[in-house]
């Protein structure tokens, strides 16, 4: 499914082919570009169109007829609710969508389509995730408390008071007060959790329905106290816990949020690995350390075969599963109000927003160092 679009927000135009999505996707661009917006649109066209592609059986069957201008038109109508925004923001939002042969639906059992494109469910974290672990409970039983009072006086008023946060923001919050105490430790946790747990330096625990932290000295704390690297990885955390299976993709707003240098570094190599266990990422930073890491697994899966290879993995502690094919990447650069999808080759990714930045300062590091004095 191809789609191009046009004053999304910020963004003049665009196009997105959801046929090319790949393990690891990367948004990058200066501040207001859009990131956030791109994300929610991408979130908005998986959960419409592919989670939940077999559920509205309105859209199952209009989906037999292959009418592209009918998605563009649903697309539409289902961005101010993902937003939740007033329609209007949308008036001048163009929607175009192409079909690609993989997106016919001729043979598609609508009883049983949940897996139909090998996407399993769809989990965000956005930026908002710090904050939000502090006040889940609260805000979510206000909401309540506000449709319970819509419920007995049917005063439409009242609704102005429910949340207005973005869809991707509610779910989290959903996402949060689920019941995880009844729920089995995931086979990919049993995999990666020593990776997880040396970010955090403990791991989470769930008990009498609080969010616990542990550290490696057994000393729980609740989540007001923790640090903010914990309070920024406890959803994700849960989520490899209890929920993490093959065919899930994950949105995740500002990866480096919160992060030591040595934690967002050990963050993407933990991306890497649930990669190969069939997870994919749509993820957006401003971290040039991140994406020199991405360079390096990239340039590392073209070098492994090389004879001194072993050499490095010494050095650097690194194995054979550190390496991520250069197809497996996309990078999405943001800037002037486009989306350009850059090129990644055997020695990774161009990245000149955040290159000549680096480069500058190291420059006028050297300069002052060795000025001469008159």
């Amino acid at each position: 499914m191809k789609i191009e679009f046009e004053n999304l927000g910020p963004l003049e135009k665009g196009e997105l082919d959801l046929s090319n999505l790949k393990n690891l996707n990367v948004i990058i661009g200066p501040n207001n570009s859009g990131k956030t917006y791109f994300s929610y649109f991408i979130y908005a066209v998986l959960k419409i169109f592919y989670e939940n592609i077999g559920l509205p059986k309105k859209i199952a069957k209009s989906l037999l007829k292959r009418n592209e201008n009918y998605y563009s038109e649903e697309l539409l109508k289902e961005l101010p609710i993902i937003f939740h925004t007033n329609e209007k923001k949308f008036e001048n939002t163009k929607i175009n969508i192409s079909l690609d042969i993989t997106d016919k639906f001729d043979s598609v059992d609508f009883e049983n389509t949940s897996k139909i494109f090998g996407i399993n469910n769809i989990y965000f974290f956005p930026a908002e995730r710090s904050g939000a672990v502090l006040f889940y409970k609260q805000l979510f039983q206000s909401g309540n408390d506000i449709l319970r009072k819509f419920e007995l006086s049917r005063d439409v008023n009242i609704l102005k008071d429910v949340s207005n946060y973005p869809e991707p923001i509610n779910e989290y919050m959903k996402f949060l007060n689920r019941n995880f105490e009844d729920r089995n430790e995931t086979e990919i946790y049993k995999n990666v959790f020593v990776n997880i747990e040396d970010i955090i330096n403990g791991e989470i625990l769930v008990r009498d329905d609080k969010i616990l932290y542990k550290n490696k000295k057994d000393f729980e704390l609740e989540m007001g106290l923790v640090s903010s690297t914990v309070k920024t990885l406890v959803g994700f955390y849960l989520y490899i816990k209890y929920c993490a299976k093959e065919g899930d993709i994950i949105f995740i707003d500002e990866i480096e949020l919160n992060l030591h240098p040595r934690n967002q570094l050990a963050l993407i190599k933990l991306f890497n690995i649930l990669t190969k266990h069939g997870i994919k990422f749509i993820v957006s930073t401003h971290s040039p350390l991140i994406m020199q890491e991405i360079n390096n697994m990239i340039l590392y899966e073209e070098k492994k075969k090389n004879s001194n290879i072993e050499k490095v993995n010494i050095e650097y502690n690194v194995n054979q599963n550190y390496g991520i094919d250069k197809d497996d990447i996309n990078v999405w650069f943001l800037n002037d109000g486009t989306v350009n999808e850059l090129k990644v080759d055997e020695e990774g990714v161009e990245t000149s927003t955040f290159n000549k930045v680096v480069a500058k300062m190291n420059n006028f590091y050297q300069d002052l160092y060795f000025l001469d004095e008159d």
